[in-house]
């Protein structure tokens, strides 16, 4: 090898020193063939020799290589190359930058545009330090380099990478202004910028600099090479998938179809045996039956229990019991057309239509009517006959259908949450969009002013709140300061102690909580043991509304932490309960010492999706 005359600080050598490089022989790397040459390779170092060994270096040959002093010509004597400046390469950042920052840039980026001359110097020491790599290897002929040969190796290895990724800087803004100007909508920026680096790194291997044209023509070419096939990839591939991936279509509704079919072949079951009197009901009970159902094509929606009344002549709780002994009669011809057998359940639908029928024995929801409960602290015998509710007939597919036939003007509403945890959010804006006015809500507060039970408040739905805390909501406080709303005040306790007193069939109750204060005016009270007691009325409201994070089909709840607060008391005060979920399991799934409102007490189930709201956001400083 011929031992180069090299200068101390010559160009090469500032910017090895600066990459951390020294080419073999070299002054800068004396140090080191004096006080290391002996040392072994670092575990990286060794591996790294294995990787160079692995194939023959690839490089563009020259007449150059092989004159004498070539490596001091090419690398000491070579005018010295401005470096770029790279900082300023974020491709896919352009859309998140201003611009005027964007215009900033583009005057202060480093870009260096090299002459024909320039070029061939940079190409010629790149393609030299190849040419030693290459040599090394003729020389090892597969066989493992001592320390002082692998160390050269290594050096003569790292000087081509730092050559190449010098020529790879200075040209890549003709991969972006080559990828800007390409007109290929369908490939993706991000694409075309990944191909397009790749093709100049490929470019910069063969690229031979002695034809006399400059670097840029070539890889311009090269470049546009790499799009094109890159276009054509994604024909190919728009040719064999015409249409992006959509979840979204993915998804079956083949359950909700089976089940809906089920049900209206059940319902049609019942229909005809009404229809055709199958059952032997009397006059009077066909009549019922058809009010209270809806089943003649005439009537434009099923009758409440008073209405049917009137038209027979007879009271509400008599046309009840005239109902219950019709439905019975029916359930029965049900079981002589279709005998009991085992009930096989495919997809989550029953195949017993006995079991079917007579479950739907109430007619699908689009012509059911609304039974109303009867007070759960009555006794078995007042509810067994109107408890023919099948679990199957709580599932809902919409806050709108769960809602369907409960609202009215004029009624009270239990609605159960802590601030703006665990409220029915979706079961509200569906009372909103109903339009039902006068309404008496109680819930310990009042949402606020866009959100919750503040909505209500927005559109004048609600005459009359009975909270515990309502100081969240600027609307409340201008309703309630202008006369334009009743308010009754309870302390938090208090009102859910009410909920539940209701819910349990406890019609009063004693407290100590607000003798003396406002609370307690126009109140009965009584003295126990010396201490003066006020009584509260427990709460009984037409509908509750309560939101809960779990449920089985039959309406048993699960609520998540916090929202855990006034949901289980109202689920059981109202006379209707309609429980917005996140999640409907089967029956069976839940842990029975898990269940916190038993399904006996819901009577509607609907699956939303939560926004979740932070009422008061606090973070940490700093």
């Amino acid at each position: 090898m011929l031992k180069p005359m090299i200068g101390r600080n010559s160009p090469l050598d500032r910017v090895s020193r600066r990459r951390g490089l020294t080419r073999p022989g070299s002054r800068a790397d004396a140090p080191v063939k004096a006080g290391r040459a002996q040392a072994r390779l670092t575990p990286e170092e060794e591996r790294l020799v294995k990787q160079i060994l692995e194939a023959p270096m690839d490089y563009i040959d020259s007449e150059e290589f092989y004159r004498d002093g070539a490596e001091h010509r090419i690398y000491d004597e070579a005018p010295p190359i401005q470096k770029p400046d790279v900082s300023w390469y974020r491709p896919l950042m352009d859309s998140f930058i201003s611009g005027r920052e964007r215009e900033t840039r583009s005057r202060n980026t480093g870009n260096v545009l090299l002459t024909g001359a320039e070029e061939r110097v940079l190409f010629l020491q790149y393609n030299y330090a190849r040419h030693r790599v290459r040599e090394i290897q003729k020389q090892l002929d597969s066989r493992m380099p001592d320390a002082s040969t692998a160390r050269e190796l290594l050096s003569w290895y790292r000087i081509a990478r730092a050559y190449r990724e010098q020529i790879a800087e200075t040209n890549l803004a003709l991969v972006l202004a080559m990828a800007k100007r390409t007109r290929m909508s369908e490939v993706d920026f991000a694409d075309m910028v990944s191909e397009g680096n790749m093709a100049l790194l490929r470019s910069v291997d063969k690229f031979d600099c002695g034809r006399g044209f400059k670097f840029s023509t070539y890889a311009c070419r090269a470049i546009l090479k790499a799009f094109s096939r890159q276009g054509m990839k994604l024909s190919k591939y728009r040719q064999r998938f015409p249409t992006d991936f959509d979840p979204a279509m993915e998804k079956s509704n083949h359950l909700e179809t089976l089940r809906a079919t089920h049900e209206k072949e059940c319902a049609d079951e019942v229909k005809h045996i009404v229809l055709s009197n199958e059952a032997d009901l009397s006059d009077v009970e066909k009549t019922v039956i058809h009010y209270r159902f809806g089943l003649d094509s005439e009537q434009p929606s099923p009758l409440t229990l008073e209405q049917v009344g009137q038209i027979i002549g007879v009271t509400k709780e008599r046309v009840r019991q005239i109902q219950n002994k019709a439905l019975e009669k029916i359930r029965l011809t049900l079981e002589e057309v279709y005998p009991p057998e085992p009930e096989t359940v495919i997809d989550g639908v029953s195949e017993n239509l006995s079991a079917a029928a007579v479950a739907f024995i109430e007619i699908p929801r689009g012509i059911r009517p609304v039974l109303d409960r009867p007070d759960r602290h009555q006794g078995l015998d007042d509810l067994a006959p109107d408890r023919l509710r099948p679990m199957v007939d709580k599932v809902f597919a919409t806050p709108h259908a769960a809602l369907e036939g409960l609202l009215r003007d004029g009624m009270s509403l239990a609605v159960g949450g802590f601030g703006l945890c665990g409220i029915p959010e979706q079961l509200i804006i569906t009372v909103r969009d109903s339009g039902a006015r006068d309404l008496t809500v109680y819930s310990n507060n009042a949402g606020v002013d866009d959100w919750g039970l503040g909505l209500l408040l927005q559109t004048r739905q609600i005459r009359k709140m009975v909270s515990s805390y309502v100081g969240e909501n600027a609307e409340f406080e201008r309703q309630f300061m202008a006369g334009e709303l009743e308010v009754e005040f309870n302390p938090q306790g208090t009102l859910a102690e009410r909920m539940r007193a209701g819910g349990a069939g406890i019609p009063a109750f004693y407290v100590r909580t607000g003798v003396g204060t406002a609370v307690a005016e126009a109140k009965p009270t009584a003295e126990f043991d010396g201490e003066t007691y006020v009584l509260e009325r427990g709460i009984r409201a037409d509908l509750s509304l309560v939101k809960a994070w779990k449920a089985d089909s039959s309406g048993n709840l699960i609520y998540r932490k916090t929202a855990r607060n006034f949901n289980p008391p109202a689920a059981t005060c109202g006379r209707i309960c309609v429980a917005e979920v996140e999640e409907i399991v089967p029956v069976g799934s839940l842990d029975p010492d898990s269940i916190h409102t038993p399904g006996i007490y819901v009577d509607r189930i609907v699956k939303t999706v939560s926004e979740k709201r932070i009422e008061q956001r606090t973070v940490r400083a700093g």
